[in-house]
């Protein structure tokens, strides 16, 4: 049995969909026993709420948690996704605690229509990138602007993106939690995307391979954008930046973006990052999570 909250009943097939793109939040109802009896969804309210947020800024995000913690938790979300992750978001909540936590929409979630109707040229997706590591900073420092301690969690597209913005704005965070992701991308990675060839790594996290190319408008502007996030060498734009609040992990397997290479270990290091290997891929993350936020949030 499916219920929305106010109890109209309503199907499993009839939800799905909301509840995968984050509109609907599934919640079991357990009766005195324990037993599971039905399923209700609730409507997500996709803003930050927060007292006196102007309104630019409450509708750059979600959030779920306590706001009246002086800890605020961002997520930067991987991808490229078009749909703000709300529900499954929340569960760091009971997972880590009780702090506000925070979901920034990316530029491409903001207007997804243009990734479908036409191809888009390199330039254009880079100013979504851009708007991407606009919509981060401004929530960042609206929240430093509360006199809030501030920490930032992305994965994969999500952790490109919050190194991206430590090379634009400087470190403006309190610390940072980055995980399969690269400082330096590899040119024969995303240059080949620029003419329309798919690329990837094999298991070893180092060999580089040609895929199948993308075939419709939405699989080609999603190549391309890919190559539009990991076109900067990082080691270079960071320069000097004092590194020492991030925490930073990587997969000796990955096969989505690579291993890190001896250069950007050498250059976190240096810069007072910490850097922890496994011998995972691409989804290691999802082992290491808790430990990484609570490693961050020791004082």
């Amino acid at each position: 049995m499916v219920f929305y909250a106010d109890g109209t009943p309503t199907t499993f097939d009839a939800v799905i969909n909301q509840v995968k793109s984050g509109e609907l939040v599934p919640e079991a109802f357990v009766d005195e026993n324990g037993d599971y009896k039905a399923l209700v969804v609730y409507k997500v309210d996709s803003k930050i709420n927060y007292p006196n947020i102007p309104d630019s800024i409450k509708n750059l995000g979600y959030s779920v948690g306590n706001i009246q913690s002086d800890t605020i938790i961002i997520c930067s979300q991987g991808g490229p996704s078009f749909a703000l992750d709300t529900w499954r978001f929340a569960k760091l909540k009971d997972i880590v605690g009780n702090y506000l936590w925070v979901n920034v929409k990316q530029g491409q979630m903001l207007n997804p229509n243009p990734f479908e109707n036409k191809e888009l040229t390199f330039e254009e997706l880079k100013n979504f990138e851009r708007q991407s590591q606009k919509n981060l900073y401004e929530v960042v420092q609206f929240f430093k602007s509360q006199n809030k301690k501030v920490f930032l969690i992305g994965g994969s597209g999500g952790g490109f993106l919050i190194s991206r913005l430590i090379a634009t704005y400087g470190n403006i965070a309190d610390g940072y939690v980055i995980t399969t992701s690269r400082l330096d991308m590899n040119d024969e990675m995303w240059k080949p995307r620029l003419k329309g060839e798919r690329t990837l790594f094999k298991s070893d996290g180092k060999t580089i391979y040609l895929g199948n190319p993308p075939s419709t408008v939405l699989d080609k502007n999603i190549n391309l954008f890919q190559a539009a996030g990991v076109d900067r060498k990082l080691t270079e734009e960071l320069g000097q930046t004092d590194l020492s609040n991030v925490i930073f992990l990587y997969g000796k397997t990955d096969n989505r973006v690579g291993a890190l290479s001896d250069h950007e270990i050498h250059f976190l290091q240096s810069h007072g990052a910490l850097v922890i290997a496994s011998n995972g891929g691409h989804l290691i993350y999802q082992d290491y999570i808790e430990i990484l936020l609570r490693l961050l949030l020791l004082d």
